[in-house]
């Protein structure tokens, strides 16, 4: 199945991510004291090896490592922005007090736990037309791979989640699909899945035929189902161009969960993409404005200009810059950056956070995120599938990648 840069060339729905961690309800009014929490993995407390904070607009200063801190803001002011050190990567946010007064980040890498093997006994006799099948977990992380024996032994997080797996035809179709939903994940766990008659797709739906801006030839068009914990499985695709109406099998009526549809756009460095839940039969998603910032790498890390993002769905960019074993991901809030129209990632090298050495091989990304739904509710999903399991939900976002060598 040809995804390509589906996962994260939603790089640009790592902001939705990000942002979606930030809880703490819609506060409004300026000044006053804003509590950052830390989270690790689990979600419980943790402290960052390293943190630094930016009131307003002003410098950043470094921050005593703790599994919290407070900014107190002035009369008046309303921005503010955190850093801190998360495994590999440095993630900044820049946010507003309204948009998120008592933030909760968490540092998915921190405390993870180690994968669990799980055994997956399955009998799918009842369609004799099966030549693939894939199954999904979604716990705290997501599995997803092919069965290719049965019994299976699956590596998957361990936690309280959702198994979900598809039989295909030679098509590439889905013709059954199963779950095994709220199961509990620990290791040496045995599970059954037994396919009837009940667990076939039964009818057809229509995803319609989309606008793809000018130059973008290529990208395409996938159907997924994802559960109320997030396990998903892929009902149809056509990657050979993006913009095609595809047909799909629709999946068993008495599968709890929701549809979607993934479409996507590319022309060189430039992408749009679309991730779509939707109730019904048929669904025509729409993809976001290109974005094409100016992109300034005189210095250690990239700046961006010419940003013009726009409308009520708007939620703000994301910035990114990795180089060989770091990274620094900076998620700007629609608040935060207000009418501005540039943006440079912020170098802590001062404060002791990593940044390029000289001939350092730098790939940098830029996007414009936009969803229906509150920040809140973004950052509260800890991956991107569960995300999707929230009802109604789109993710939209335009990007810009390209890469440079340090100076």
């Amino acid at each position: 199945m040809k995804r390509n840069r589906f996962w994260l060339s939603a790089g640009g729905l790592a902001l939705a991510l990000l942002l979606g961690a930030c809880g703490g309800g819609a506060g409004s009014g300026s000044g006053g004291a804003v509590t950052v929490n830390f989270v690790d993995a689990l979600g419980n407390p943790w402290a960052p090896p390293k943190v630094a904070t930016q009131v307003g607009t002003g410098a950043w200063q470094s921050a005593p490592s703790g599994t919290s801190v407070t900014l107190n803001l002035p009369p008046g002011v309303v921005r503010y922005g955190v850093a801190f050190a998360c495994g590999t990567e440095t993630q900044v946010l820049q946010l507003t007090q309204g948009e998120a007064p008592n933030p909760t980040l968490r540092c998915s890498t921190a405390n993870a736990p180690a994968s669990v093997n799980v055994t997956l006994n399955y009998n799918d006799s009842a369609f004799p037309a099966t030549v693939a099948r894939q199954y999904s977990v979604n716990t705290l992380d997501v599995a997803f791979g092919a069965l290719t024996a049965n019994p299976a032994t699956l590596a998957v997080s361990p936690g309280q989640g959702d198994l979900l797996v598809a039989l295909y035809d030679t098509s590439g179709a889905a013709i059954a699909l199963k779950a095994l939903l709220n199961q509990n994940f620990t290791g040496g766990a045995s599970f059954t899945l037994n396919f009837a008659a009940s667990d076939a797709t039964s009818g057809t739906g229509n995803i319609g035929s989309y606008p793809v801006p000018s130059g973008f030839t290529t990208g395409g068009t996938a159907v997924f189902h994802v559960t109320p914990f997030g396990a998903y499985a892929f009902l149809k695709e056509d990657f050979s161009a993006p913009g095609n109406a595809l047909a799909f099998p629709l999946p068993p009526s008495a599968l709890a969960g929701q549809k979607g549809v993934y479409a996507n756009a590319f022309s060189g460095g430039l992408s749009v993409l679309s991730v779509e839940t939707f109730t019904g039969t048929s669904h025509t998603p729409a993809l976001p404005p290109v974005f094409n910032p100016t992109v300034n790498t005189s210095a250690k890390l990239p700046a961006f200009s010419g940003l013009s993002a726009s409308g009520s769905d708007f939620i703000g960019y994301g910035f990114s810059a990795n180089w060989p074993g770091k990274s620094l991901t900076a998620s700007v809030s629609k608040g935060w950056i207000g009418t501005g129209t540039s943006y440079a990632l912020p170098d802590l090298s001062s404060l002791g956070f990593p940044v390029p050495a000289t001939n350092d091989t730098v790939g940098y990304q830029a996007s414009a995120f936009y969803s229906n739904k509150p920040l809140g509710t973004l950052l509260a999903a800890p991956n991107f599938w569960k995300l999707l399991a929230t009802p109604g939900i789109y993710l939209r976002s335009g990007s810009k990648e390209g890469g440079y060598t340090a100076p």
